[in-house]
């Protein structure tokens, strides 16, 4: 019986192995202790001082399966291995255990002692000599018996421990306690066990949330979904391959998808399993440690010869990262690798004395976190760096819009505005949570110059507290949301919504983390693969009859994965808080963006809440899809871009007079896109709605034209906080973000007497009033002016209005008698023509699209392969 006690020794302390007759003293008289064995190969580490590697709470057995065992008191030794010699030569090289009763605890490594000097104690009553040690590693063989039988530590695994389900969350626990697992790696490792067991579970997603994560990690450097179909047919033979490889030698193993196409349906090659746990070291060059021949069986003892050699690789040892029943095991074991799944290295290509490639972490092949941490401040290349970072964002975005739209579109035609009117009703209430949590601290900590690890770790426990709060009012709060709009359902709708708020708590500060590093490319992925795999379970349980609930389901999973893949990203861990005086000024600066982002929410989302409360959630339903079709638009050229610019510009606050020219290049360049967009959308709205979402919803497409042109003034209002928060002015931003919420809710009073279109068209003329100056005031402390803004934007935004004018009426004239598809595309060509005949033909606006090109070149020389 293992004896039970708190552990006391650590990964990483240093210890000394006691004398030999120390240790004989604490055996049984079969040289076993808890009955684990004290093996001859052990002999010659007594007196030695060694550090701990990884505390052996736990283990796994072969022999008895997958599942995982439990083990009291017991350590590995950094790299400490048996090297078979009192076995006969066995060549499995398996990482000793260590009873805590073995070790004494040093506090520091000081120089080695002669193991022959160390204090001798009493041989315990109980007796136990080196012979015993020696004899009892082979078993007396019966008469007629041929086979030698050996014990060993791990043949003996299966009584010196106990079954240990996965589910004993105890064992996390201590694996994070011993300091065997970091919380980064804990986080991850259990998240990857979530996410496949989604993956795995036969709901229709799998493949899809398979084909997401190889998307992402391919983007970041990571591992491929391990887990796939083998790729021999039953019945085949599998292949094989010869290349006598010699010890010394180097070589790269081949890449996953390769090596699946030699293993049979067990996935085995001549026997040989190739696990889960040996994708990480695909298509990385390693050094050939030995040629395996002979192991001990753990199940049986007897001795394995294998027939054909297999190969050990340095360093390339098993991390326990995928298997659920054995997570985080820390036995270390050597994979066995058959040769047809290695390539040699030509001697021309190995560097002398170069470094060993680790394997791929399933977290990202990235530096720590201290790159997070530097100083925030201009540097050459920062412009095209940025313009690269906006148009790989763009196109992610235009992704995530795609996505965005092919599930509403899929959802619309299934789901009724009834129950989208719902679900918007409580997305309007709540929907100012993610900024709240927030409290601006996310822009604070992009454009602040210095930052510091306990700056940030404060603020990630600030957003943790605030999410607690809200996710406990809205909970308690969930019947009166059900009360005020009196619709029952959304008591439900409330409570389950209400598990966003720690989500999104959990990766604000990664997200602000990673976009002060400019990891554009990351967050990109990021934001697609949680969107995608977000929808479609949304569209498959709407499909198998979960009404409103898959609307409700999206958000819930979108976030979840985003929290995964964000901690997958951006290694920095929150510490302790400290609430020091430069927290209180990122508090201080992100309360003057949550002043602004809390009023514009509230002009924003004043509307729906109104619809909802006075006109029902049939109209509303209508009304919020046309709103998300148009917000998407929106999003995709705005969102990003507030980013990257917010990242640049900060950079660029001690030069005013670069900081103008980057802003304006950049507000003409997107209005330049953005205004087009919009007006082919005004004219276009009414049959896209149609095609798109079907004959339903066609009260919908008046609203979408009305939303669009409303979008070429929007699209550069929205450009305002790239401005303040470069200045670092976000008492300002607020200031605006109030008188712009008063403003437009008198638009919306004088809107709502005359329905849905009376509100969009009165927040549509409030916009157009409002966009000037609001650029005007931001750009006040760095010396912009109505003129400048005017000069970036004026000439987009005439073309723009006068080609949704060509536009209508050229559809209304000629195009009325096509089908709806012509009328679409047609349309939309001549509204294009019509915007760039104007401002290029008259205004002569060219610059946007000769900064395009340029990072197009840029693009296409990096992706050459003499750039290579």
């Amino acid at each position: 019986m293992c004896n039970e006690h708190s552990p006391q020794i650590h990964a990483d302390e240093w210890v000394q192995v006691k004398s030999k007759e120390e240790i004989l003293a604490t055996l049984d008289a079969n040289g076993r202790l808890d009955e684990l064995p004290f093996m001859p190969e052990m002999l010659k580490y007594c007196g030695a001082r060694v550090k701990v590697g990884k505390r052996a709470h736990k283990t796994c057995d072969p022999a008895l399966g997958i599942g995982g065992r439990k083990m009291a008191n017991t350590v590995h030794l950094s790299n400490i291995r048996c090297n078979g010699a009192a076995h006969d030569g066995c060549e499995a090289g398996c990482l000793i255990f260590w009873k805590e009763e073995w070790l004494n605890p040093i506090s520091s490594q000081p120089a080695k002692v002669d193991a022959a000097a160390a204090p001798l104690a009493p041989t315990s009553a109980a007796g136990c000599t080196e012979d015993v040690l020696h004899s009892s590693i082979r078993v007396p063989m019966a008469p007629g018996e041929t086979e030698q039988l050996y014990v060993c530590q791990n043949t003996q695994i299966k009584f010196a421990t106990q079954p240990l389900p996965w589910w004993d969350v105890r064992q996390y626990i201590e694996d994070y306690t011993s300091g065997n697992v970091r919380l980064t790696e804990l986080a991850i490792g259990l998240l990857y066990s979530m996410y496949r067991t989604v993956a795995e579970a036969g709901v229709g997603v799998g493949f899809a949330m398979r084909w997401a994560y190889d998307q992402f990690q391919r983007a970041i450097g990571g591992v491929p979904y391990p887990i796939r179909p083998y790729g021999v047919p039953k019945g085949t033979p599998v292949p094989r391959a010869t290349l006598d490889l010699e010890v010394g030698e180097k070589v790269r193993v081949k890449p996953y998808k390769e090596i699946l196409k030699t293993l049979d349906s067990t996935y085995r090659n001549r026997g040989l399993y190739f696990d889960a746990e040996m994708v990480p070291f695909t298509e990385r060059e390693y050094e050939v440690e030995r040629r395996q021949k002979q192991i001990i069986d753990e199940a049986s003892g007897k001795m394995i010869r294998f027939k054909t050699d297999a190969i050990i690789l340095k360093d390339a040892v098993c991390e326990a990262r995928y298997a659920i029943c054995r997570r985080f095991c820390p036995r270390a074991i050597y994979p066995y690798w058959r040769e047809i799944w290695l390539e040699r290295v030509p001697k021309a290509m190995v560097k002398a004395d170069s470094p060993q490639i680790p394997a791929r972490t399933i977290i990202l092949a990235e530096p720590g976190a201290d790159k997070y941490f530097t100083e925030n401040k201009a540097y050459a290349g920062l412009g095209r760096a940025s313009l690269h970072s906006g148009v790989i964002f763009i196109a992610a975005r235009g992704a995530n819009i795609f996505v965005q739209l092919a599930s509403t579109i899929l959802l619309a035609r299934v789901l009724s505005p009834h129950d989208f009117g719902l679900v918007a009703m409580v997305v309007a209430l709540v929907g100012f949570a993610p900024m709240l949590i927030d409290l601006g601290t996310s822009e604070a900590s992009t454009q602040k110059t210095h930052i510091t690890q306990a700056d940030i770790s404060a603020l990630f426990w600030l957003n943790i507290a605030i999410a607690l709060v809200l996710t406990v009012l809205l909970a308690g709060g969930s019947s009166a949301v059900a009360v005020f709009f009196g619709e029952p359902s959304l008591t439900g709708i409330a409570l389950v919504l209400s598990a966003t708020f720690i989500l999104t708590a959990l990766s604000t500060q990664h997200y602000a983390l990673m976009r002060r590093a400019m990891q554009f490319r990351h967050i990109a992925m990021i934001d697609i693969s949680a969107n995608l795999i977000g929808s479609i379970v949304s569209v498959a349980m709407a499909l198998t009859g979960w009404g409103y609930w898959s609307l409700v389901a999206k958000p819930v999973v979108t976030a979840a994965l985003t929290v995964v893949f964000v901690w997958m990203s951006c290694h920095w861990v929150p510490g302790r808080p400290r609430f020091s005086s430069d927290v209180k000024e990122l508090v201080g600066f992100g309360l003057g963006v949550t002043g602004f982002t809390m009023t514009d929410y509230l002009a924003k989302s004043a509307d729906r809440i109104a619809i909802g409360y006075f006109l029902g959630a049939g109209p509303l339903g209508y009304f919020q899809n046309a709103f998300t079709i148009y917000s998407n638009v929106l999003s995709i050229l705005t969102e990003p871009l507030h980013n990257i610019a917010a990242s640049s510009l900060s950079k660029l606050r001690n030069d005013i007079d670069e900081l103008k020219r980057s802003w304006t290049m950049a507000l003409s360049s997107l209005s330049f896109f953005s205004a087009p967009a919009f007006a082919v959308l005004a004219v276009t709205g009414q049959d896209f709605v149609v095609l798109l979402l079907g004959q339903k919803w066609a009260p919908a497409g008046p609203l979408l034209c009305i939303f669009a042109v409303r979008g070429i003034a929007h699209g550069v209002e929205r450009t305002m906080g790239w401005i303040h928060v470069a200045a670092g002015r976000a008492d300002r931003w607020m200031w605006w973000g109030a008188f712009s919420a008063v403003f437009q809710l008198l638009a919306l009073a004088a809107g709502l007497p005359f329905g849905i279109t009376g509100v969009a068209i009165a927040y549509t003329i409030a916009m157009f009033a409002l966009f000037v100056p609001a650029l005007v005031y931001a750009g006040r402390p760095v010396g912009i002016g109505t003129r400048d803004v005017l000069q970036a934007v004026g000439p987009q935004t005439i073309a723009a209005l006068a080609a949704v004018a060509v536009g209508f009426v050229v559809q209304q004239e000629f195009l009325g008698e096509l089908s709806q598809f012509m009328r679409v595309f047609l349309s939309a060509m001549v509204c294009a023509a019509a915007y760039f005949a104007v401002v290029i033909g008259i205004f002569g606006v060219t610059d946007p699209l000769r900064l395009v090109f340029s990072v197009l070149r840029d693009f296409r020389a990096a992706r050459s392969p003499a750039s290579t």
